[in-house]
Order: C-alpha cells, then sequence, then structure tokens
C-alpha cells in the first residue's frame, strides 16, 4: 500500500461515488476499483459499500479515514520542504476566472517582475477541483472568488470588487434618475454569470420577478444579450470596462440602491509555500517596505457618468 492508494481512498470518501473519483484522479474507473481493492486486502476488511447513490465508508472506512488524511498531509509537508521554490522556472497557474480579470493580471506582472525567465502555463479550474488539482500538482496555485476550507491548503483574499448594474446605453433605466423601485418595475430580461448566480442565489437581487432569466459563464454572451437585447446583468466593472470606455455599456452602482454585492478574490496554494508567500502576498522583509493594499476595482464610480 502507498502514497497513491491512500490519495485514491480520500478522493473515493469524499466523491462517494467510484466514477467521478476516476474523472477527477485522471484514471480509468478499473484503476479506482483495484487500487481500493487492493488497499482492502492489505487492511482485511472492506472500505466501501455500496449504496443507492454510489458507495459509502464502513465502519472501518470511516476509523481509516483521519489516518489516511494524516499521511497523505505529512507527504505532501515533505515533498513541499524537499522543494527548491525560490528557483523554479515554470509555473501551473490555475483560475476559476477569466485570466483578464485585473487582479490577476496584477499578479502576473508581479511574477514576472520578481522573475523574467519565468514560464508560467494557465489552467482554468472548476471550483470544485482547486484543492484537488493543488494536492496532485497539477497546478502550483489558484485564483478563486471562493474558500475551500480545507486544511491541506492556504488561502488569502488579495482583492475585492463591487457588482454593478450593468446595462446598455438605450436601456430605459440608462435615462432615468435611478431609485431601488425601478429594479422590480422595469426589468423584464436579467442574464447572469453562473459562477456569480452561484454564489449569491439567495440575495433578492437574485429573486426578484424579472421576466426572463439567463445563465452562462460565458462572458461575451453575456456582453452581448446586455448589448443587443436590452438585458441587464450584474456584474464587476473589469468585466466590461472596455465596453464602457467605448460608450456601448453602462452601469448603475448598486450601494445607492442598498443592494450592495462584493466579490472576494482568493490565491489558494499548498501549505508552506513560502516561494508564493513572498513573492504574491508581501510576507518577505523587502516586499513589506513596498506592500500595497488589498487590490480594489474599480476606483469609486463618478456619479457624473451615469
Amino acid at each position: 500500500m502507498n502514497i497513491v492508494h491512500l490519495e485514491t481512498f480520500l478522493t473515493v470518501s469524499e466523491c462517494k461515488n467510484i466514477s467521478e473519483a476516476a474523472k477527477r484522479l485522471f484514471v480509468p474507473q478499473p484503476t479506482v476499483s483495484n487500487r481500493i481493492r487492493f488497499m482492502e486486502e492489505s487492511l482485511s476488511c472492506e472500505l466501501f459499500v455500496r449504496s443507492k447513490k454510489g458507495v459509502e465508508l464502513t465502519e472501518q472506512g470511516r476509523i481509516m479515514l483521519p489516518y489516511a488524511e494524516n499521511l497523505v498531509e505529512t507527504y505532501n509537508l515533505a515533498v513541499q520542504a524537499l522543494s527548491v521554490k525560490p528557483s523554479r522556472k515554470e509555473l501551473n497557474i490555475g483560475s476559476t476566472l477569466p485570466f483578464t480579470f485585473p487582479f490577476i493580471l496584477d499578479k502576473l506582472e508581479h511574477l514576472y517582475s520578481h522573475n523574467p525567465e519565468l514560464s508560467l502555463q494557465m489552467l482554468s479550474v472548476d471550483s470544485g477541483d482547486v484543492v484537488h488539482s493543488l494536492s496532485h500538482r497539477n497546478i502550483d496555485m489558484a485564483f478563486a472568488i471562493q474558500t475551500t476550507n480545507q486544511k491541506e491548503v492556504e488561502e488569502h483574499q488579495i482583492g475585492s470588487e463591487a457588482l454593478h448594474l450593468v446595462l446598455s446605453t438605450d436601456h430605459p433605466l440608462a435615462a432615468k434618475e435611478f431609485v431601488p423601485e425601478l429594479l422590480e418595475k422595469e426589468l423584464e430580461f436579467v442574464v447572469y454569470y453562473q459562477t456569480y448566480f452561484d454564489m449569491f442565489q439567495h440575495h433578492q437581487l437574485m429573486k426578484l420577478p424579472y421576466r426572463r432569466r439567463f445563465l452562462t459563464n460565458h462572458a461575451g454572451l453575456i456582453k452581448q444579450l446586455v448589448m443587443r437585447m436590452n438585458a441587464i446583468s450584474f456584474l464587476p466593472l473589469s468585466f466590461v470596462s472596455n465596453e464602457i470606455k467605448r460608450g456601448e455599456l453602462t452601469y448603475i452602482p448598486l450601494e445607492a440602491a442598498s443592494f450592495q454585492l462584493s466579490i472576494p478574490y482568493y490565491l489558494i496554494f499548498r501549505k508552506n509555500e513560502k516561494y508564493f508567500e513572498e513573492i504574491l502576498l508581501g510576507k518577505s522583509e523587502s516586499s513589506r517596505k513596498n506592500s500595497q493594499p488589498l487590490l480594489k476595482w474599480p476606483p469609486k464610480p463618478d456619479a457624473s457618468r451615469l
């Protein structure tokens, strides 16, 4: 029995499904089943039993779980302690959001300024796969808007951004003095960015009686629907900064409507990765002297623009 078997055991216990565990581990389903069977034979006990929904831990499996977690964590800490992080030439960076967001570009510039010869690989990561991708070293760090609350990683907030009501310059609301009551009277077509909707689905903004709703994670499609079909959307201004500069879109700050929503941005990486702490979080002595406050994008809107 080795570390691969233990990681497989932990993944299956989390997914409660052999097929889903195989997808996360990027191996065929029979491989996962064989690894679990090997563990059970080595330990002379059953670790899982089949249920209607998938698999469940047996009593012996529940006893084994904390030991497996400790062993895998200890192994990962040992690997990290043996790594020579400051001299790294390649980094794999994951993100649950588009890489064009200003706070991401800001951090990439910081990385390159520290090491101009650094090679970066950018990967889109589903929010539910961040910890798995980090623990299996598919990525070295990740930008995200939600925390994972997993003990094997460190999570640091590196910025925040408010959502605004984004609409075309031809939309009826754009020509009116905005009051909160207009949100319930004149919004016929709303387009949600799926990630933000999942975060704020219980907020009153998401529950207003819109006539039509559209959910997508395709940024370009959202912009086109807002510009061409008089839809509205709730977005950070970094999402549509170019369109606003060109006069194609405008926005209404939601602070006045008492509906303000803020998106936190996080940097997530494996524990004890001092390389990231020193370069990206300003924890070194030299960087502390030039430390910057948490990134706030955009600057406070000028009411005269609306």
